[in-house]
């Protein structure tokens, strides 16, 4: 589990730069629709590329975690966004930290603005937070400012 006690504000800002390039010009994939290998009983896609970038799948929603160019991983000195299941890019919208969904909600980190939870259109579901727990159960725990927990 994360540490829920670990503001975004305290983090080094190693991925600004390259926050602000992905912002100023967002990584797209690029469609494909190659094969890469094909039996009697097996044909391989390819669908999409994404350079420089990894992605993870979500087991809730089908749709993918991408890790994008100058991001060390979804969870610390990220830089990411989401795919849906084709490939293509979910949302604009690129955040600091990307939780994995659960019963709909997941947990991110909105640059300059902190901890905030959405749901599966990608649409901000609460205020941001200084710290956040995942939900787990429907629940999470919150920190608005020192000594108030939600």
């Amino acid at each position: 589990m994360d540490n829920i006690f670990e503001s975004p504000e305290t983090r080094p800002s190693l991925a600004s730069e390259a926050h602000r390039k992905n912002v100023d010009n967002p990584v797209q994939p690029v469609m494909l629709d190659e094969i890469v290998f094909e039996d009697i009983k097996l044909l391989i896609k390819k669908i999409c590329f994404w350079e420089r970038s990894s992605l993870i799948p979500d087991k809730e929603t089908g749709y993918y975690s991408v890790l994008l160019p100058g991001g060390m991983a979804l969870n610390f000195h990220c830089i990411g966004t989401y795919a849906l299941a084709d490939g293509s890019r979910a949302t604009d919208s690129v955040y600091h930290y990307i939780g994995d969904f659960n019963n709909g909600i997941a947990k991110v980190v909105v640059p300059g603005q902190g901890y905030s939870y959405i749901n599966k259109n990608f649409e901000p579901i609460s205020a941001s937070y200084s710290q956040a727990s995942d939900f787990y159960n429907g629940f999470a725990i919150e920190k608005k400012k020192m000594n108030q927990i939600i």
